[in-house]
């Protein structure tokens, strides 16, 4: 005989095994329109222009034609293609906001031949200390064996440089750094507050003023993108543009957009990562703010991501616009959305004033087979628990974009997330109401399940407190619960209770009504009973 304690462990130990069973068969057919979505939304190329945008306000050397460059950003299909399924293993390397204890790689090669010379720059962050490893590799002279090796290790705090980690130097807290192209360290301490730059050629540590705006929350600083390898963005001469289309036009094979992005060098204006004199620094709004690199405090606004936060964007990278003299003109920013289906281009003034903006999206649905698809997903998602769709719901618009692709018991792509996210994002009262209609379809389906299965129950003798908790466990789980019910529950034998004179389970040690044993109590008194 069973006892009731016997009996809930093996009901909680089905119910969470078919939980994780549905969940993981739901989330393989999520993945899988998911992917065949993506791949009818890129089966054409996808690319934006932002045409005659005069930024710099002048003719270019040796272009007869005026005003000023044609933007361009096109997605990486390829890799995009390549990044969906594996993106679990690009995700330490590639999408990181600066974190502490990420290393940075430079280096730079001299001379030639057998006396030739190469420096490796390494730095990174130990024990509060920003230290700088260069390693310098002479090539071995004419008759000798091996190269020379040199290392030297710098390290950094707030109160100074030293070849060795002392005390003095202090120790960083909570820190946002990135070396910038001349060496140099450039970073905020968020605990004190204060940006600074660490040189060390000239061996020391310089902090900008206290920053005084607690609102104030940057993710990035110096070169601002995420996942970048996924966008191609470039800009051309209209003379390069009127020579590009004569080339098409004359049946010569497209030009990659590499080779557009470096045939630029002789124009007076260039799109650069990084700028003399400023650094960019990336917060966690969406904002993008000019760093003096002198004063080491912040200036104004360079520019925005002006639709979607950077946690909500897959890939974006901004590229400064350098002028004659490395004079700062102008941001440009290009991002794709989460689902990898839209891609935008932003132009900047040396303001920030935004100058001109184009978006791209790719709707599955324009394509064949595209309704069938989406039809197939949404279906998917609707058998998801109900407490698991609400739990998508209000995580949506906190989960990153990233780790979103990865999501088995909580969705934050699925349209339940989606609508989530626009609750959060909108105040109108009938948008939100309206956001919160996605939760009927689960939350109706486990209602009808549920009340399936306390019919069920009610007709194989279950006492009404057990009928109301299946009916509530159904109703949260959905699919899952049905299943769990139809595995664990009792069969169809019962016999009457010799105590309270209701049908009683045959499995049960005790009477599932008044708790009476198998074994009849003793009368009260005499009754008369027949032959």
């Amino acid at each position: 005989m069973e006892t009731r304690v016997i009996r809930l462990v093996k009901t909680l130990a089905a119910g969470a095994i078919m939980v994780i069973a549905v969940v993981m068969v739901l989330s393989l057919g999520r993945r899988m329109f998911e992917s065949e979505l993506l791949a009818l939304a890129l089966d054409r190329p996808s690319s934006v222009s932002i045409d005659e945008v005069d930024m710099w306000g002048r003719r270019y050397d040796g272009d007869d034609i005026p005003t000023g460059a044609i933007l361009h950003a096109s997605l990486n299909r390829r890799m995009i293609r390549l990044l969906w399924p594996a993106i679990q293993d690009a995700v330490p390397q590639l999408t990181g906001y600066g974190r502490v204890g990420k290393d940075f790689v430079s280096r730079h090669a001299e001379g030639s031949g057998m006396t030739g010379t190469e420096a490796i720059g390494r730095y990174g962050l130990d024990e509060g200390l920003i230290t700088q490893t260069a390693i310098r590799f002479q090539d071995a002279a004419e008759g000798a064996q091996d190269r020379e090796v040199t290392k030297n290790v710098l390290y950094a705090g707030p109160e100074g440089i030293s070849e060795v980690p002392a005390e003095s130097l202090g120790r960083f807290g909570d820190v946002l750094w990135r070396p910038s192209y001349d060496g140099d360290v450039i970073g905020l301490d968020r605990w004190r507050r204060a940006f600074f730059r660490i040189d060390f050629e000239g061996r020391r540590v310089d902090w900008g003023p206290p920053v005084q705006d607690d609102s104030f929350q940057p993710i990035q600083i110096g070169r601002i993108a995420r996942n970048d390898f996924a966008l191609n963005v470039w800009w051309e001469t209209p003379s390069e543009a009127h020579a590009s289309a004569t080339q098409k036009t004359g049946g010569a094979n497209e030009t990659p957009s590499g080779a557009l992005a470096v045939r630029h060098h002789d124009s007076p204006v260039r799109l650069q990562w990084e700028t003399e004199g400023v650094a960019l620094v990336l917060d966690r709004s969406g904002t993008i703010w000019r760093l003096d690199r002198a004063a080491l405090a912040v200036v104004g606004k360079a520019g925005e991501m002006p639709f979607i936060k950077p946690h909500d964007l897959l890939a974006y990278d901004v590229r400064v616009a350098v002028g004659e003299g490395a004079s700062y003109q102008g941001v440009v920013v290009a991002d794709v959305a989460r689902t990898g289906c839209g891609i935008g281009l932003f132009a900047y003034d040396d303001d920030g004033r935004l100058l001109e903006g184009e978006g791209d999206a790719m709707s599955p649905s324009s394509r064949p087979g595209g309704y069938a698809l989406l039809i197939g997903k949404y279906i998917v998602e609707n058998l998801y628990p109900p407490v698991l769709a609400a739990g998508s719901f209000a995580a949506g618009h906190h989960c990153d974009a990233i780790r979103s692709l990865h999501g088995v018991f909580l969705v934050p792509n699925s349209v339940f997330g989606w609508r989530g996210r626009t609750f959060v994002e909108r105040s109108s009262l009938k948008a939100r109401f309206f956001a919160l209609l996605v939760l009927a379809p689960p939350v109706g389906l486990g209602a009808v399940l549920g009340w399936l299965v306390a019919r069920d129950a009610k007709q194989r003798g279950l006492a009404s407190r057990s009928r109301k908790a299946w009916f509530v466990t159904t109703m949260m789980l959905g699919l899952a619960g049905y299943v769990m019910w139809r595995l664990v529950r009792p069969g169809e034998v019962m016999v009457t209770c010799s105590e309270c004179g209701r049908l009683r389970r045959t499995e049960l040690a005790v009477c599932q009504h008044c708790g009476a044993s198998w074994q009849a109590s003793a009368p009260l008194a005499w009754r008369v009973v027949e032959g």
